[in-house]
């Protein structure tokens, strides 16, 4: 009888062994993410300063749950404090303050709701409002409350305007003055001042219509920006919060117009200019702070990534080259060296609340299709012998599938067989 009982548990220990990976463990869910199950990704991401926290597309609930689960680990266990979300850099300042003032127990229902409603449709969903919700109840009673700020480009550029306008202030002579009058009429997009149909020209085919500038008028305000921005650094350790947005705001200005100006005639130029905007964000949210503050950065896999620019998907048909672009995550390992640590969110059947279903990778040299035979929710080690002996898969990307290289781009992969669309928030 021992002698069976050993050869049946030999037997299932064998055939577990043989179906088990190396360097894969499994979750049992994501609301009960033990401390146990986590050693395994926090033993991947240790010493990180940064850690970026990538998905496949916005807008997909397991994403968002597994995301949520890794942020209040970095929280609770790791002292993390700074939250960095892949959108616009001001405006999600209204969540930051609501979430300043969860501490003091000023917040309400009515608040809650204007927050949500202030971040872009992508966000505004049960599954990020049950993260706010947590960081809420977590800075009533943390030491050192959580803070939460924007790192990209899409503010709106009136919002910019306003910003470099405050700057003024800083400066005794018309010099700055005389440069932001440029600007103002020489820059299209500050030309616009809401994204409602306006008396004349609808705001988005007021866009469309100037891809192509005058030389003359695009140089006279990108070199005004420019010029606006060296004055500034001459303000260098200035601790006011009218500078530090201006000093942005002028950066943002600057990457915005040309990016609006290039993005038909060289996407490769924007997309670099778009992920280099986003690192140098968060180096000055990361200033801001002293360096305090180690920082989670929410954002596609392809923005966390740690060399984007291997990245080149040769679907049938796609004329787009990813080679030579720069990722954030690119930038930051350049900045922060082994500080930043990448972590990607990727799934077996993905649909999106923006993007709709993704395609389902049924192909061996998939990752995705891979993994989907060993659990619902995986830790995965990038690094693992049989994964890097391949070298390149397939992953999904925003919108296709795209190769890659997990041992160089990624620390750790957290695995999502089933990712459903996010629920979307309505407002009345």
């Amino acid at each position: 009888m021992n002698n069976l009982y050993f050869f049946v548990s030999l037997l299932i220990l064998v055939s577990f062994s043989a179906f088990a990976k190396p360097g894969v463990h499994v979750v049992d869910s994501l609301e009960n993410f033990s401390n146990k199950e986590y050693k395994h990704l926090s033993r991947l991401i240790k010493d990180a300063k940064i850690v970026g926290v990538g998905e496949s597309g916005h807008g997909s609930s397991g994403f968002l749950n597994a995301r949520t689960a890794i942020i209040k680990k970095l929280i609770v266990n790791d002292g993390f404090r700074l939250i960095l979300l892949e959108s616009a850099y001001f405006k999600t300042e209204k969540v930051n303050s609501y979430l300043n003032s969860c501490s003091n127990g000023s917040q309400t229902e009515q608040d809650f709701t204007k927050v949500l409603k202030s971040l872009t449709g992508i966000y505004s969903n049960v599954e990020v409002k049950n993260m706010l919700v947590w960081i809420c109840d977590f800075n009533k009673s943390a030491d050192v409350a959580v803070q939460f700020h924007g790192i990209d480009i899409w503010e709106d550029p009136w919002v910019n305007k306003k910003l470099i306008e405050k700057a003024q202030k800083f400066f005794k002579k018309d010099t700055f003055k005389s440069l932001y009058t440029k600007a103002a009429a020489n820059c299209f997009a500050w030309q616009i001042d809401t994204w409602e149909d306006g008396d004349t020209l609808p705001a988005w085919h007021y866009l469309l219509e100037t891809w192509r500038l005058p030389s003359a008028e695009h140089n006279i305000c990108l070199g005004s920006l420019s010029n606006m921005q060296t004055m500034l650094r001459g303000y260098q350790g200035v601790k006011d919060e009218d500078y530090f947005f201006a000093k942005l705001a002028l950066k943002v200005s600057y990457v915005f117009q040309t990016y609006r100006d290039l993005f038909m005639i060289d996407v490769q130029r924007v997309l670099n200019l778009r992920d280099d905007i986003q690192a140098y964000l968060v180096t000055q949210w990361m200033n801001k702070y002293d360096n305090k503050y180690k920082a989670v950065l929410l954002a596609h896999n392809i923005h966390v990534s740690k060399k984007q620019s291997i990245v080149v998907p040769n679907n049938p048909g796609n004329p787009m080259k990813w080679v030579d672009v720069r990722s954030t995550g690119e930038n930051l390992v350049a900045h922060y060296g082994r500080g930043y640590k990448s972590i990607a969110l990727s799934g077996y059947k993905v649909s999106s609340s923006r993007d709709g279903d993704y395609i389902t990778l049924d192909q061996e040299d998939a990752l995705d299709y891979v993994l989907q035979d060993h659990g619902d929710i995986l830790i995965v080690d990038p690094a693992a012998k049989w994964i890097d002996r391949l070298g390149n898969w397939w992953l999904h990307g925003e919108n296709e599938p795209a190769f890659f290289i997990p041992s160089i781009q990624y620390d750790a992969i957290f695995y999502i067989k089933e990712s459903k669309a996010a629920t979307r928030l309505v407002f009345e």
